[in-house]
């Protein structure tokens, strides 16, 4: 069952307001430039995608225009944060939906934690790791995708092996960056 659509004012942005939906609406008003003045009606604000994917809008007062993030516009306005947690987490991990039912606040580790659990970040290993080389056993002409496989190839400890392919420890295996 659908609730129905609520508005409270943005703070400190007393010519705005959001939904609980996430709409952001710039209320009418009279405006005076110089000798002109003129009745700015109500909108709604368009919104778009900002670099790090999340809906975004731009709003103004007397201190000038900024940008802001819809979640957060949303969480501050209709979910409490009694613990003053700076982070919020979208629970479907989906960032264009920032209903009040999909939006929590969280702490950075509350919030890393569930990316990880919900398969949104993975961490990356072997041949998919960033910082992955290419070894070769000298020995046979083998060539591994990564040092946990060329580690597993002779039944060595992956840290061990690690140490010796970095020089921390002499290199007593056949292995070499190819």
């Amino acid at each position: 069952m659908e609730s129905r659509k609520l508005w409270k004012q943005v703070k400190d942005y007393p010519n705005y307001e959001v939904s609980n939906y996430g709409e952001i609406k710039s209320l009418s008003r009279v405006i005076t430039l110089g000798l002109n003045t003129y009745v700015k009606n109500e909108t709604i604000l368009r919104h778009w995608i900002g670099t790090t994917g999340y809906p975004c809008v731009t709003i103004l007062n007397n201190k000038g225009k900024r940008h802001f993030k819809i979640h957060r516009l949303v969480a501050f306005a209709f979910i409490p944060n009694p613990e003053s947690k700076p982070f919020i987490n979208h629970k479907n991990g989906v960032k264009t939906d920032y209903s009040i039912k999909n939006i929590e606040w969280c702490t950075a580790a509350e919030n890393n934690k569930h990316s990880f659990s919900t398969g949104l970040r993975i961490m990356p290993k072997g041949k998919t790791h960033y910082f992955s080389k290419l070894i070769m056993n000298n020995l046979t002409g083998i060539f591994y995708d990564s040092m946990i496989e060329a580690a597993a190839s002779i039944n060595m400890c992956e840290s061990t092996f690690r140490c010796q392919m970095t020089g921390h420890r002499t290199n007593k295996t056949n292995f070499i960056y190819a």
